[in-house]
């Protein structure tokens, strides 16, 4: 029968906590440095580090831990966490100073969700190189998608409009948008691509692994089309209860999105673009009325109004509809307005 101390080391293994570890490391590194008069020394710190992710390698790899690269990316998700929580409380405050994203998102969740990303990424982009999966498919931001979707509550109170729970990512990828069902939507996920389906539930069952449990979220494999006789019935419902739809869309796909927002988007619902073909995207109140839409944020309205009103400048390219943490694509939020009797 195994000793008392191996089943406490297999315990430990099983129960593995990045961010308990972390703080341990971090701890540790102080006062090594500390001891050695290095306290400034960057590289020595970095060297200290690894010399305890090696550790940790040795105590949990194989026993609850698949790798030390699974090691790797789940303590350095402590840090970007950290930084992303304080920078999204920052930002979105702004909108409304009830704001608190420590009550919408639980840190260990976030951990956990930006480590899964880490560790799939290259992966992903090696596969997509080859052809094994879409093409189109891009690496999406978990906290990026943390940042707009609680600034959407935020800025909705600021402003009194109302943000239903219904989500659906059009071209849901890996399904990195899944994290806003831990924070109250419910999450559709349209994929056309068999693999990138597979690879959410994959990751879906890693995180739960890790005890995060999944919210209300769900994937359909198929094709969207701005046609309603071209979708299927689960997907035109999908798009028929959307309070909001996210996309990112190629620069040949901005006016097909667009179109299919009209045609299926119901009254007062949002649309999210976002990505590096907005930067070339030109807003003005013309193209919003031909959609028939608005932008959303009373700050960023005031500006489009008053670029339409210079003749110089007519509309406002690369326009930023939420601050997000990182430097990054722009996020243009649209609603749909009511259609006039």
């Amino acid at each position: 029968m195994p000793d008392e101390a191996m089943l406490k080391k297999e315990h430990e293994a099983q129960t593995f906590d990045p961010i308990a570890e972390w703080e341990k490391i971090e701890a540790s590194v102080r006062e090594e440095l500390k001891a050695a008069g290095h306290e400034n020394n960057w590289d020595e710190k970095i060297n200290l580090e690894h010399k305890h992710f090696d550790v940790l390698e040795e105590k949990f790899v194989g026993r609850g831990v698949d790798s030390y690269h699974e090691i790797f990316s789940r303590l350095r998700a402590v840090h970007r966490a950290d930084w992303a929580l304080e920078r999204i409380q920052r930002i979105n405050s702004g909108f409304h100073e009830g704001f608190e994203i420590g009550e919408m998102m639980d840190k260990r969740t976030l951990v956990e969700f930006i480590a899964t990303c880490d560790y799939y990424h290259d992966g992903l982009t090696s596969r997509r190189n080859y052809g094994e999966i879409n093409n189109r498919w891009v690496s999406t931001d978990p906290v990026e998608c943390l940042s707009v979707g609680s600034a959407l509550t935020a800025l909705a109170t600021k402003e009194g409009f109302h943000v239903g729970s219904n989500l659906v990512d059009l071209g849901g990828g890996n399904g990195v948008w899944a994290i806003l069902s831990k924070i109250g939507f419910n999450v559709t996920l349209i994929e056309r691509d068999k693999k990138l389906v597979e690879q959410y539930w994959i990751e879906r069952k890693r995180l739960e692994k890790m005890g995060i449990k999944s919210g209300n979220v769900r994937t359909i494999q198929g094709e969207f089309h701005p046609e309603p006789s071209e979708n299927t019935t689960e997907i035109k419902n999908a798009l028929e209860s959307a309070d909001v739809m996210v996309c990112y869309p190629w620069p040949s796909e901005t006016e097909d999105r667009l179109e299919l927002f009209r045609a299926h988007g119901k009254q007062d619902s949002l649309l999210v673009l976002y990505g590096g073909p907005m930067d070339d995207l030109r807003l003005d109140v013309d193209w919003l009325a031909k959609y028939g839409l608005e932008v959303i944020g009373e700050e960023i309205n005031r500006r489009l109004k008053e670029r339409d009103e210079d003749p110089d400048f007519r509309g406002y390219y690369g326009i930023r509809g939420f601050e997000t943490p990182s430097f990054g694509a722009n996020w243009i939020v649209l609603r749909k307005k009511p259609t006039e009797k």
